[in-house]
């Protein structure tokens, strides 16, 4: 049983991992500013970080719907 406890401690380090790191995107806001985009960014990774293991969606993905859904940021085309 143990070792069933530690797989699954290695995967969501692996997915949280891997989420942390394919996250560029670039987000435009018509009445935000990006000091406003910083602060939002940085609440829906923690809430991402959280949530998304539950879910069983990567971190990036989680970030980015809430930034889309919730803050109203919408991603654009470099």
């Amino acid at each position: 049983m143990k070792s069933l406890s530690f797989i699954k401690i290695i995967l969501i380090v692996t997915m949280l991992t891997l989420g942390l790191t394919g996250c560029a995107a670039k987000y435009s806001h018509t009445t935000k500013s990006t000091r406003d985009f910083e602060r939002d960014q940085r609440d829906c990774q923690a809430s991402a970080e959280k949530t998304a293991a539950k879910k069983g969606v990567s971190v990036c993905e989680e970030t980015r719907n809430c930034l889309e859904d919730q803050k109203g940021w919408r991603r654009v085309l470099w």
